[in-house]
């Protein structure tokens, strides 16, 4: 009977341990998502400390380095200083000097214009307003003619009704009249060499109605020189202009008028 009961008991345990539901894994699964998740984390950490580490010990060895390099310039200069007799000076005897504070004025960021592929600045707006500036041409700088005193001169350019023993005009004048019989050009003459030529070119209302040459074959210093023409060169006509023009060696030097009236 006991042997019944208990094969009875054995049979019903059996039954309910077959009946009991299984237990549920997720708890388990989010158990261990979790503890590897906080594994990597803790990972990373260590990594994190160990760069920045790594990094201080980085810019403590160059700050270092500086201070070292510092210190050695220093003591240089002041070997340098001490071998020149230069004292020492005091850095407590320096009171620093405060600088005033003014306020930064900010800086207008001008238009930009990208031109090829370069940054340009843009073109002032004119202001319409404003009173325009008139044009002004400056005329171009004329060339200063130097003359070289060791070329042909010709001087105190005169004319005259007649010349005397010394060659020079006896009374220079500048008004004929169409009965004169010889009107001359006189003229003081330097650096003349053996050689050379002065010419005059007679000229009656623009046009050249006489010339002459003359070419001496000595020197001509401070002497006086002269041409004549008279009614047989060309008929000295009342109202028209006159003008003779002197040459040395083909380069015209001076010029001089004269007047034909009743």
């Amino acid at each position: 009977m006991r042997r019944l009961c208990a094969g009875v008991w054995v049979l019903c345990a059996g039954v309910l341990a077959a009946c009991a539901p299984a237990p549920d894994p997720a708890p388990a699964q989010t158990n261990a998502a979790l503890n590897g998740t906080l594994a990597t984390e803790a990972a990373l950490l260590r990594a994190s400390a160990t760069f920045g580490a790594d990094q201080r010990d980085a810019t403590r060895v160059a700050a270092n380095d500086l201070l070292s390099r510092a210190r050695s310039r220093q003591n240089n200069l002041i070997s340098t200083l001490e071998a020149l007799d230069v004292p020492r000076p005091d850095v407590r005897q320096i009171t620093p000097v405060v600088l005033p504070t003014s306020p930064v004025q900010a800086t207008p960021t001008p238009d930009l214009l990208t031109v090829a592929g370069g940054v340009t600045l843009s073109a002032p707006t004119p202001d319409t307003e404003s009173t325009p500036t008139p044009n002004v041409t400056i005329p171009p700088a004329q060339p200063t003619n130097t003359l070289d005193p060791a070329l042909p001169r010709l001087a105190d350019v005169v004319t005259a009704a007649a010349v005397g023993s010394d060659d020079c005009a006896l009374e220079p004048v500048v008004t004929f009249s169409p009965s004169t019989a010889q009107i001359y050009v006189v003229a003081t003459a330097y650096n003349l060499a053996p050689g050379g030529v002065i010419g005059s070119r007679w000229l009656k209302d623009g046009q050249e109605v006489a010339y002459y040459e003359f070419a001496p074959d000595f020197r001509v210093e401070g002497a006086c020189i002269w041409f004549f023409v008279d009614q047989s060169d060309f008929t000295f006509t009342s109202g028209s202009t006159y003008q003779i023009v002197l040459s040395a060696n083909g380069v015209e030097l001076q010029a001089v008028g004269f007047v034909v009236s009743e």
